[in-house]
């Protein structure tokens, strides 16, 4: 019985191991560029610089939310046949629309 507790807890380990976790620098050390956007801007994931908002047709979403977040009166539309919810990118689509154009 200790073996099997024992090959389990190696899996579990080996399953953290292989999980994605943020890791950000600090944000004095960071260089944050100029931005000129078109639809407004937000924090990016590690709240030390500005990011566009995107627009019709831009990539939005995914892991973290990496890709950054729609413009206001857009929805980020993520693929229905994603394994987990949220976390593959999406496209930034007009609320209420079905296409989205």
């Amino acid at each position: 019985m200790l073996r099997g507790t024992g090959v389990a807890l190696l899996a579990l380990l080996a399953l953290i191991h292989m999980s994605a976790g943020l890791s950000c620098l600090p944000c004095e050390k960071r260089v944050c560029p100029l931005l000129k956007c078109a639809y407004g801007a937000e924090k990016d994931v590690c709240f030390c610089c500005n990011r566009c908002l995107k627009g019709v047709g831009e990539a939005c979403g995914g892991i973290w939310n990496l890709d950054g977040s729609c413009a206001q009166g857009l929805v980020c539309s993520n693929p229905s046949t994603a394994a987990i919810p949220n976390q593959e990118p999406g496209v930034c689509k007009i609320k209420g629309k079905q296409n989205g154009y």
